[in-house]
Parts: C-alpha cells; sequence; structure tokens
C-alpha cells in the first residue's frame, strides 16, 4: 500500500477524485435520464429490493472510467464483485439508488459515489439528474450542492420538525419498534425512497433531520460526508459517527439533524430493537 496521504500531498490526489467522481456521476446520469420516464419491469432481489438492468449498466459505465483514471483504486459496488486495489483509495458506487421510484418513472433517484482512503470517506457525489442536483464533499472543506455551501437546518425542536425517514426494506413494524416515539413527536415526515438524497436533503436544510434504519454502506457512504461536512451531528446504530470511517461491509442505521436537534432525536430512538439479520 502507498504511504502518501492526502495530508502530504496537499488536496491534489482529492481534487483529482472529486473531479473525476462528479464527471462519472454525470455520465451515469445521463444515461439513466436518457431511458427514464416509463414504468420499467423489475427482478426481486433476494430478501428486499429490486433491480433492473440499467442497474448493472450504470455501475459498469463508472467502473470502466475509475479503472482507466486510477487504476490502482480498490472499487466496491452493488452490482459486481469488488475490485482489490494498492493505493489506499477505495471506491464505493451505487450507480442508482431509489431504483423503485426509477423504475415507476419517478424522479427522485441518484448516483452516489464515495471515496475512501484507509478506510475514511474522503470524497462524496450525489448526482440527481432528474432533479438538476448534484451534492459533493470534500473532507475538511464542507459540502455543496450544485457548488453552493449547505448546512443543515436550524430548527431545534421536534415538534417543529420535518424528518426523512427510510426504513431500507425493514419491515414496518421494526420502524415503529426502532423510532415510534421519535415519529410521534415529530411534526412530520417524508418518505422519498432514496437513500442518498435522504441525507442531502437534510444535509441541506430541506427537511430538518433524517433517519434511517440499518442499509448497506454503498446506500450511505456518499450521503454520510455530505451530512458530516453540512454540520450535522450523526448518530448511528453503533454510536455517535464523529469520522466518516467505515468498512465497506458495514450495515449502518442514521440519524442525524443539527446537534440540538439530533440529540433530543436520538433519546427517543432505541436502536436495540433492530433485527440485525442481514436484509439484502
Amino acid at each position: 500500500m502507498s504511504d502518501t496521504r492526502p495530508s502530504e500531498t496537499g488536496t491534489d490526489p482529492l481534487r483529482a477524485r472529486l473531479d473525476a467522481a462528479r464527471a462519472i456521476a454525470e455520465e451515469v446520469g445521463r444515461y439513466l435520464l436518457a431511458r427514464h420516464g416509463r414504468r420499467v419491469e423489475a427482478a426481486e432481489k433476494p430478501g428486499a429490493g429490486i433491480s433492473i438492468p440499467i442497474d448493472a449498466e450504470g455501475e459498469r459505465i463508472a467502473r470502466d472510467r475509475l479503472s482507466q483514471l486510477f487504476p490502482d483504486d480498490a472499487v466496491h459496488g452493488e452490482e459486481f464483485p469488488p475490485t482489490a486495489g494498492t493505493s489506499g483509495y477505495a471506491w464505493i458506487i451505487d450507480p442508482l439508488d431509489g431504483t423503485t421510484n426509477y423504475s415507476l418513472g419517478l424522479p427522485i433517484f441518484a448516483t452516489a459515489i464515495a471515496c475512501l482512503f484507509e478506510s475514511e470517506v474522503v470524497i462524496a457525489v450525489v448526482h440527481a439528474p432528474a432533479l438538476g442536483y448534484q451534492y459533493s464533499a470534500c473532507r475538511g472543506e464542507g459540502a455543496y450542492q450544485n457548488g453552493q455551501s449547505i448546512q443543515v437546518g436550524r430548527v431545534q425542536e421536534l415538534r417543529h420538525a420535518v424528518f426523512m425517514i427510510n426504513k431500507a426494506y425493514h419491515p414496518t413494524d421494526r420502524l415503529l419498534a426502532v423510532a415510534g416515539p421519535l415519529i410521534d413527536r415529530l411534526r412530520t415526515f417524508r418518505i422519498y425512497g432514496c437513500v442518498s438524497l435522504d441525507l442531502c436533503f437534510a444535509a441541506e436544510g430541506h427537511v430538518d433531520g433524517v433517519l434511517l434504519l440499518p442499509t448497506n454502506g454503498w446506500d450511505f457512504a456518499a450521503g454520510l460526508l455530505v451530512l458530516l461536512e453540512a454540520g450535522a451531528t450523526v448518530y448511528s446504530n453503533v454510536g455517535l459517527i464523529e469520522q466518516p470511517a467505515l468498512d465497506v461491509s458495514t450495515r449502518l442505521g442514521i440519524l442525524a439533524a443539527n446537534p440540538p436537534l439530533s440529540a433530543a432525536a436520538a433519546a427517543l430512538v432505541d436502536w436495540e430493537k433492530i433485527d440485525r439479520s442481514p436484509v439484502s
């Protein structure tokens, strides 16, 4: 493994990867958007969720570009086995987050790309082509939407708060067991069915917070960095998250908002009631 760390070489290695992630997400987005707008037949995945051929082709596009630009980087994705690397960098790709929405012709879907350096997320891009939104973050440099700095919202009382909720294919009764007291205290909530955008909408203050039941790393890795860089306090089923460090096989639940709102919400969530059996 290379011993060259981002902090030793300035931001050049990160900037190159951020620029690449943006360009690749946009290319995948163009591919998705050109085929979007009508209902698509989908196949069920084992356990939960659905898959459509466009998922695999979108990831193939991203993998091809990354292998050309950064051949020594590892690559992990939802559709294909991982590719090993030697550089210390590892990419996590979700070519089509919100597959159900996409298959129904709905516009709430995104391509999510994260880059880790030695297990810490350092680059994130979430590109929503049908909405015209691109969220991005580079570790320590803030979070952005279409080039404009974003911050989490300022609402500090649960009774005034609107949260995004994503149960990530867990049964509804499990969601209520984990977070029923929180849901009852909120002004209201929204379920959009796209993890990366749920996290980014909270990061931008479109909504006041977000609750995500445990899901796979490719779903949340990019959005997690955007949240942290936007000033969110992030709790999870394994504790407070202060650094965006993760193993690529990690499954996390996420609860995030501005610091006082997040603390109030966390007091009403019982992660011990989640069933930790795998959910695909």
